[in-house]
This record gives C-alpha cells, structure tokens and sequence, in this order.
C-alpha cells in the first residue's frame, strides 16, 4: 500500500508503503460507507421511538451479518469493543475450574484472563510455534477452559484448531480461541470447533474499538464484565457502537468474500519477500520455519527432547527445551477439508502459517535500529517484540519458542494486508539491503558468505 505520507511546509512527502497489518489494516470502503450511513442515525438502540428502532436495526442487520459469516444464531454473537475486552470478559473461573494457556498467547490473553496463580498453566511450544498438544493434554481436566490462539500476532503460527478441540472436548473441557489474527485470513469454517472465539475488526478493515465474541456454546455463561443498562442480552452493558458494528459487519463480510484470492496473494508475496530477504541476509532466520532449526550454530536437535509438565503462569522458567519439528503438525489426511486449507498454508514441514505474515532477524542487528531505519525511508513494520517506554523488550512468544535473547531482539514483523502491492515488498527490500549494506560497511554484518561478524557491538 502507497500510504499518503502528508506534507510539511508545503513539500509533497513520499508516499509510505504500510506493510503493519497485523497491528492494524486500513479501513475499507465497503466498512467506511456503512459507518457513514450508521452516523446519520441519531437514535439510541434502546430507545423505542423511529429514531431509536433505526439505530436498533443497524445493530441487529450487522448481528445477523456476523451470524450468517460463522453459520450460528444471531442470538450467538456478542459486540465488544476488541480482543482485550474480549479476552477479560470470557477468560474468568465460573467455578473451580482450571485455566490452561498457550505460552505463545496474546498480552490480552496471558494478562487479562483472572483465574488465580494457582489456578492457571502455562502450555509449552515446539520451536516453529505450534503448541504442544501432549502438555495440553497434560493440563486439562474435566470443566477446565483452555485458552488458545488460533494464528499468532508476532510469527503467525497457525495452530490446530479442529484437532485442539477434539482433545479439549474429550476431556470435558471448553476451548476458547483468540481468532483476532485468523479472521478475514483463513477460512471461517477452520474455527467452527471452538466453543468461543473471539475478534476484533481493525484486524480485516474494520474501525479500531469493535469486536464481536461467538459464543457457539449455549451451556458457556460467563459473567458479565460491564454491568449497567443490560445491553447485549445483559452480557455487555453500554450504549451500543452503532457506527462501529456496522463497519465491522460490512468489512467481515468483505474480507471474508475475498479470503481466498487474498491468501493466494499475500502467499505470493510472502514467498517474494522471503527469498529476498535470504538473497539479501543469506544468515537471516525467519521464525516457523524448520531452517530456523535449533537457533543455534550447528544442527537442529533431532527427536523430541523431554518436556517439563505444565507450569502455573508467571512461575518457574518460561524457557522450554528446544525440539525439533518431527512429522505433519496438520490435522486430518486425504480428503479431509479442513487439513488441506491448513495445507496450503505451510511449506517444508513446518507448523502452518498466515500467508500475510514474516518474522525474521538477521543476526547482529538490532530490531530498534531497522525499525527507525524503515520508518525513516517511509515504510511501516514492527518488532517482533513488545516495545515498552521507547525500548525493544524480548518477546515472550521467541522466548516460548526458544529463540535466543540476542537473536530476539533483532526481529522484524512484515504483515500484508488488502492494500499491500507487490512494489510494497520491492521497497522494503531495497531499505533492507540499504540498512545491511551500512551494517556491513561498519561492522561486517549480513556479509554475503552468510556469517555475522562477531567484531563490535549489535546496535
């Protein structure tokens, strides 16, 4: 995407290549008209006058939209303003239940859910992201909840959903599935099995501030988190968002109507990207893929190495033994639908991944530095780590997966999106090879024979 870059004193900028769609994506035309039409009702949804009725049937026509988008009930659909809201409102103990969580989990998630310390365990991952589905076992028990990302925001592992379900569901337990990444980018039908998932708009061309639970599972009641007027079948209280849930309606079902040709693309341009970046950095590790293999210099651990069992969140160490991809990581076999989408969605034996979605590191680089760097030269990606205070702090999904401390610190999310265009990826990797040629002239980095130079300090 050509992104207007605005002007100052009068000088006409560059035009920015926008390549951050996993933090957020532009709007969409089809999102922006409805949200222009939904202003222009004066009416609360709650009152029972024209205006109000008016108002009240914008919100339930983009109810129904959603429902008909996931095959359920519009009785089954439930408005929030985003994944965090989301995440604290379903994520809390009905009972004396048990919370297991995937250590690769969204902050929104790890943070938000309030099951006490000792309540709640942490699920290890394998090294390309895919969680380890012996320690889910392991932590689930009859009336537990699990918590699971259906496509990470950092690396964009996809996980196995349909088969996570079948292990949770035999063990009595609920699965509760963060689809904010995987919505608008994979099929629908891949999340049926979860028996609450949850999204946010702004993710697929939606206004920022509205989001929508599913609650597929009618004997899952969690308690309200907002009490007041009674709103969304008393689960939610507060004026609705009228705007907001007409624009999220509109751009679901755009995103949706195009999933296929957008991943066939953003695949294309995934695959360039990739290869330009190992052209350009031939030491470059790009996260989930099995050459990324131990991290390590040497070769990839072979066999699976013994795994701790589950660990309560925030206790122990996070840091769990590295062990190599061995075998399909994907569900089903010949003929199977839903293990053929997630086919198309890997390469190389690796966990599957999102097709719009890098994260790679070169070694010796510095993730703050590339970031300024790109930002600089009109083009917009994040760090593979969560930044706190101006300053690039490790991220907890590398560091789940095993990726070393000085390695973590290097890396850089690429995430397409609806606008991204094949020059958007040319440009980034000219300021790519730009950024390494500087590194290499001062400190021998990201040479051509594939070997970072250990003279100097990383920047």
């Amino acid at each position: 995407m050509q992104a207007s870059g605005g002007s100052g004193g009068g000088v006409m900028k560059q035009p920015r290549s926008y390549l951050d769609h996993n933090a957020t994506s532009p709007l969409r035309p089809e999102a922006r008209a409805a949200m222009v039409a939904a202003f222009d009702c004066i009416g609360n949804p709650s009152s029972i006058h024209a205006e109000g009725r008016a108002a009240r049937q914008i919100a339930e026509d983009a109810r129904e939209t959603v429902a008909a988008l996931f095959e359920v009930a519009p009785d089954r659909v439930y408005f929030t303003s985003g994944g965090t809201e989301a995440a604290n409102w379903l994520l809390q103990p009905r009972g004396e239940e048990t919370l297991a969580v995937s250590a690769v989990e969204h902050p929104c998630v790890l943070s938000g859910h309030r099951f006490e310390p000792g309540k709640s365990r942490a699920v290890p991952a394998f090294e390309d992201g895919a969680l380890d589905l012996a320690a889910l076992e392991a932590a689930l028990s009859p009336g537990s909840v699990a918590a699971v990302q259906a496509a990470n925001n950092e690396t964009g592992a996809v996980q196995r959903t349909a088969e996570i379900a079948e292990m949770v569901h035999s063990k009595g337990a609920v699965l509760i599935c963060d689809a904010v990444q995987a919505v608008g980018r994979l099929p629908l039908r891949l999340l049926k099995d979860a028996d609450v998932l949850f999204f946010s708009a702004h993710k697929f061309g939606g206004p920022k501030g509205a989001g929508a639970a599913i609650l597929r599972n009618p004997g899952f009641v969690p308690a309200p988190l907002l009490k007041g007027g009674g709103q969304e079948r008393r689960q939610r209280s507060g004026t609705e968002n009228v705007p907001g849930v007409a624009g999220l309606a509109a751009a679901l079902e755009a995103a949706v109507a195009e999933q296929v040709q957008f991943a066939a693309r953003a695949k294309a341009l995934r695959d360039k990207l990739e290869c330009g970046i190992r052209d350009i950095a031939p030491d470059a590790v790009i996260f989930g893929l099995p050459s990324a293999g131990a991290f390590q210099h040497g070769a990839p651990n072979e066999g699976f190495a013994p795994h701790p069992a589950p660990l309560p969140v925030g206790e122990g160490p996070q840091e769990f033994p590295l062990r190599a991809v061995q075998g399909s990581l994907l569900p089903g076999g010949e003929g199977q639908d839903v293990g053929s989408e997630l086919r198309a969605y890997r390469r190389d034996g690796a966990a599957a991944r999102l097709p719009n979605t890098t994260c790679f590191a070169v070694p010796g680089k510095s993730a703050e530095f590339s970031l300024m760097a790109f930002d600089l030269e009109g083009i917009a990606v994040s760090s593979g780590s969560a930044c706190s205070s101006g300053k690039v702090e490790r991220s907890h999904v590398l560091a789940a997966m095993g990726v070393p401390q000085d390695l973590a610190r290097g890396a850089i999310r690429v995430s397409t999106g609806w606008t991204t265009t094949e020059a958007d990826i040319e440009r980034f990797l000219t300021v790519l090879s730009s950024i390494c040629e500087r590194r290499e002239a001062r400190h021998g980095i990201c040479s051509s024979s594939g070997r970072s130079s250990e003279a100097g300090p990383a920047v």
